[in-house]
């Protein structure tokens, strides 16, 4: 029997303020003794273009992106840049209050996402459970948008090819998978959505191809058959003709040699082959 293949495990980036350290490594710690993959970069980086892509990189690959809420992570330059991009790469986000911030001044980005916990700040052994919750919440969903999300970004890196589409079940599975988005879930990017379509119309192509293929390997067929036929009538017809020839033969040679006593049996057996 086939070992059950393990579910495979959420990919999550902590955003933090520097000064919020200590409460992101302890978090980042206890997520993953709970299974999840945390990815946290403990590094402090100036501001500016030069880490901006390896950051990009680290939300690309994540599934959700929890951002601690605090005082300095609202006014940080890095923390504000990073939830731009989460909203342009359409990842899940998860806010957990840490300080006791005023709500009235969290960034135009989050809209109506709610904050975690309802009230006062995170605290580990009380609101764990909560958030472990949340992060489970349409797993599934969550996953194949990531898949999805790294396919379309190779596609569209390599110039769009052909061999990157996805194949026809993959499309019935992303089609579907497009269709059923959980009400809470970020919409599919457009990258995500221009691959569906090229694949759709990759596979309409592929399909009308099949169908003229088809259509004229059946119409070969009828032709072949019909030409056949033709043939054989043409044998049969032949085949008739001789025949006949070989019994109006046989009938006057027979007659004729019937009159003779000494013939006569063989014009017998001609005339009986005749008929």
């Amino acid at each position: 029997m086939a070992a059950v293949r393990a579910p495979e495990p959420l990919k999550i980036f902590i955003s933090y303020s520097r000064r919020d350290a200590t409460v992101a490594d302890a978090l980042a710690d206890t997520l993953a003794a709970r299974g999840f993959k945390v990815i946290i970069d403990r590094r402090d980086l100036p501001f500016g273009e030069k880490w901006q892509a390896e950051l990009a990189e680290f939300i690309s690959l994540s599934d959700t992106v929890i951002w601690l809420v605090s005082d300095t992570s609202i006014q940080s330059k890095w923390v504000n840049w990073e939830l731009d991009e989460v909203a342009k790469r359409k990842k899940r986000l998860v806010p957990v209050l840490v300080t006791d911030t005023s709500r009235d001044a969290l960034p135009r980005q989050l809209g109506e996402i709610h904050i975690l916990p309802v009230e006062g700040c995170f605290d580990v052994a009380r609101d764990l459970d909560q958030l472990i919750q949340v992060l489970e919440t349409d797993r599934e969903w969550i996953k194949q948008a990531s898949r999805l999300q790294d396919r379309a970004s190779e596609w569209l890196t390599k110039n769009s090819p052909a061999s990157l589409l996805l194949s026809r079940g993959a499309l019935v599975d992303a089609e579907r998978w497009k269709d059923r988005r959980p009400a809470k879930a970020p919409a599919p990017t457009q990258e995500i959505l221009d691959l569906i379509l090229a694949s759709r119309r990759a596979s309409a192509r592929r399909l009308r191809l099949v169908i003229a293929g088809t259509t004229v390997a059946t119409l070969l067929s009828l032709i072949l058959a019909g030409y056949a036929f033709f043939q054989k009538q043409v044998a049969d017809g032949n085949r008739v003709q001789a025949v006949r020839t070989l019994a109006t033969s046989d009938f006057q040679r027979g007659t004729s040699l019937i009159a003779n006593p000494d013939t006569a049996s063989e014009g017998i057996a001609l005339l009986a082959r005749s008929a």
